[in-house]
């Protein structure tokens, strides 16, 4: 099961800083509230599907172009039907946070 871990944290931190540096918009800073907010979350199971769309919601309408985009897949391809695994919720998490930094700064390789 993928849990948050330092790594993710200081992931957050970075994307935190990054979007600071290069604003994707003018709610930049709530972008990374909310990714700050779910990296501090105590690691579940099961997660209701319901939060996991309310969520996800609520960042795609935060962001623009690329990053509405990404949040568009993943809301297409939510598993379950009541509730989903943890793991599943925490590597979509772990993906947006590296796409979003990626829509900020651009490619890292």
């Amino acid at each position: 099961m993928t849990r948050v871990t330092f790594e993710s944290v200081r992931s957050v931190n970075a994307l935190t800083m990054s979007i600071t540096d290069h604003p994707i918009d003018e709610r930049a800073g709530e972008v990374a509230d909310l990714f700050s907010a779910w990296a501090n979350d105590k690691p579940q199971t099961l997660i209701s599907r319901k939060l996991v769309i309310d969520r996800l919601l609520d960042l795609r309408n935060m962001l623009t172009g690329p990053g509405r985009r990404d949040v568009d897949a993943i809301l297409a391809d939510i598993p379950g039907v009541t509730v989903v695994e943890g793991t599943w919720w925490d590597q979509q998490v772990a993906q947006l946070t590296i796409r979003i930094d990626e829509h900020t700064k651009g490619p890292t390789s």
